[in-house]
């Protein structure tokens, strides 16, 4: 699926347009709005309309005969229509606030979505909404999701040529048609559910991501905020506990404001907490084995409700080991519980590590997108561009390779590949036409920065804001040397 936005009047930026693939790199000076550009995206590919055109006439037939056929242009076009109603009048207005937890103007943009669907999903959808607790929600003393009286039903979408149909097969030993069931309830809220449930689930048919993270800046902090979380849910059953007391409710009221973070960073820790109890995935074990041995050089485990690092010769809690490590931590749990497909925001990946670790860290990014990661990240890293440029070119190499069948060069590439100080794997490179590079430059304006092959066939990400400083710093430096010269000669 790709993503093309132009967008206006965002913070810093005044005009842009960004074209969404599995991979997108954002690059510039700071303040230019790199990381508010790439938290817009994932409000986008986070937001779902609760009705895109199923309406309570189809839903009661789906449920009687168990079967429904749509024309699937249609739905994809009223589904289309009724995301950007919901960005328009719900995304849009609550993202500063949201997001950065600030107030500024409603960002202008226009979308285009070219989707990529699927044969088949499986969907889970629940029958009843929940009688106590909230799927999600925070108990201070287990840390876990509540679910509560759910019921969970199982319906599939399939697409036949043109013929979108949902079904759910009937299981005969139901004591109930769906028909008769439904009877028992308010179906005012059935269909509702039914109908908000779908909407969300034809996102993934369509290519939405299913599972999505932004690893932040500020992300080694949040590692020592287990404490604070608790605190706050404790506070906030206190507050409904208490809400009749005057004095009482404004205390805690206030309190709650004094602690209260964005809701991105919130989420952030709410996966941190919950990271240990995903399902593992296996999705990117390649990755993660890569992670573990060439920059790690360890394990990260978690026991009695914290982090531990192992390195071999001995366990630290992780408020002890390096701040590489402590940096890599969410990277790591998060490729152990993403599926196929899930989408990853990280702002300055480089953050703590050493340029060679840098490299490595690339490397392993690049090798999770070719396994159906999306990630989008913002940096200043010309190590990482660089390493982005040279995995691009080795898949072009690679190709000609093949199409000329010049069979007695493939071991050379693979000697380069293999090359010290860093070993390259085969499953690293890049297809070009699979990332998207942009430069946010202090006027406002944003910059697709991906060279056309055919000019420049070793560069595919012109990085020359980079060098534009060593170059700089070079020249002064020269000066200096001048300088010093001539001071050594009148000392003579």
């Amino acid at each position: 699926m790709e993503l093309i936005l132009d967008i206006k009047r965002l913070g810093p930026v005044k005009d842009s347009r960004i074209v969404w693939r599995p991979l997108t790199v954002f690059i510039g000076p700071n303040n230019t709005g790199k990381t508010y550009t790439a938290y817009l995206i994932h409000a986008l590919l986070n937001t779902y309309p609760d009705q895109c055109g199923l309406g309570e006439e189809k839903i009661s037939e789906l449920f009687l005969h168990e079967r429904l056929k749509f024309n699937f242009e249609e739905l994809k076009e009223q589904w289309i229509e009724a995301w950007k109603k919901e960005i328009a009048e719900s995304m849009l207005p609550n993202f500063w606030r949201k997001y950065f937890g600030i107030e500024n103007k409603i960002p202008k943009l226009e979308i285009s979505l070219i989707t990529k669907e699927e044969k088949v999903q499986k969907l889970e959808f629940e029958g009843d909404i929940p009688i106590s607790g909230i799927v999600g929600e925070i108990d201070e003393n287990t840390l876990e999701g509540a679910e509560v009286g759910r019921l969970f039903y199982s319906a599939f979408l399939k697409k036949d040529g043109n013929i979108f149909e949902v079904y759910i097969p009937y299981d005969s030993q139901d004591e109930h048609v769906f028909g008769e069931y439904l009877e028992e309830y308010d179906t005012d809220t059935e269909y509702y559910f039914f109908e908000e449930t779908f909407c969300e689930e034809f996102a993934y048919f369509l290519g939405f991501p299913r599972h999505n993270l932004i690893i932040p800046s500020e992300r080694t902090s949040f590692l020592f905020y287990r404490q604070w979380f608790v605190l706050k849910n404790q506070l906030t059953q206190l507050w409904r506990e208490n809400i009749s007391i005057k004095k009482w409710r404004k205390k805690l009221f206030s309190l709650l404001q004094y602690i209260e973070f964005p809701e991105v960073f919130e989420d952030f820790l709410t996966f941190l907490l919950l990271s240990e109890r995903k399902k593992v995935s296996q999705v990117y074990d390649k990755v993660i084995a890569l992670l573990e041995q060439k920059l790690l050089k360890g394990r990260i485990n978690f026991k009695k409700d914290e982090f531990w690092f192992n390195f071999g010769e001995g366990e630290i809690k992780i408020s002890g080991a390096s701040s590489g490590v402590k940096a890599l931590l969410p990277l790591e749990k998060f490729l152990r519980s993403a599926p196929e497909g899930a989408f990853l925001v990280i702002d300055e990946p480089e953050m703590h590590l050493h340029p060679e670790a840098q490299v490595i860290l690339a490397i392993a990014l690049a090798m999770a997108v070719n396994l159906g990661l999306r990630v989008l990240l913002t940096t200043h890293s010309p190590y990482i561009l660089d390493t982005f440029n040279f995995l691009a070119w080795s898949y072009r190499i690679r190709e000609k390779i093949k199409e000329n069948g010049l069979s007695s060069l493939e071991e050379r590439l693979k000697n380069i590949l293999k090359a010290p100080p860093f070993e390259v794997p085969e499953e690293a490179l890049l297809d070009p036409s699979r990332f998207s590079a942009y430069f946010f430059r202090t006027d406002g304006q944003v910059e697709d920065i991906r060279k056309i092959p055919k000019e420049v066939p070793e560069v595919d990400i012109d990085w020359s804001t980079f060098s534009q400083v060593s170059e700089a710093l070079w020249e002064k430096l020269g000066l200096l040397g001048e300088l010093q010269d001539e001071i050594l000669k009148r000392e003579q």
